[in-house]
């Protein structure tokens, strides 16, 4: 399979998604060991900005197409459709298991940059994955440490 820019609402909901009431907290770059900025905006253009990177430096040689620097921009623009991900109301209702195949597929899309495991979009990316996962598993009968009977 060939890496692809993917959709810009594809993006603007997974950044959503991390500003939802109570989901996520803070995103850390464990290579930097820095904070990434918590803002949906930024994290928007973290994404895109590695979703365009990463087909840069599989196809491109590491040039950036002049269309191609506007795709965070594209991907801001779309934030709107996602307010239910936000806290307020719209038809367009993601679940956990949406975010997470979403984050997968990002991923996969992303991970052709030179430099990938340092990005702040992989790190970002895998605190998605975490809280998506996190939250499908609320039902397990084991929640953090296992203990036999």
């Amino acid at each position: 399979m060939s890496a692809f820019i993917v959709n810009p609402e594809h993006i603007a909901a997974l950044a959503a998604y991390t500003q939802k009431a109570g989901n996520f907290g803070h995103a850390y770059n464990i290579m930097t060991k820095k904070e990434i900025f918590n803002g949906v905006e930024n994290f928007c253009a973290v994404l895109a900005n590695a979703n365009v990177k990463s087909i840069a430096d599989k196809y491109n040689k590491g040039k950036v197409d002049e269309a191609d620097l506007m795709f965070a921009e594209e991907c801001i623009n779309k934030l709107g459709k996602f307010k239910s991900l936000l806290g307020c109301y719209n038809k367009e209702t993601l679940t956990d298991a949406d975010i997470y195949n979403m984050a997968q597929c990002l991923e996969y899309q992303c991970c052709e940059a030179n430099d990938w495991f340092q990005t702040d979009a992989y790190w970002l990316i895998t605190k998605i994955k975490g809280i998506a996962a996190g939250n499908m598993a609320k039902q397990a009968k084991v929640q953090w440490n296992y203990q036999a009977a």
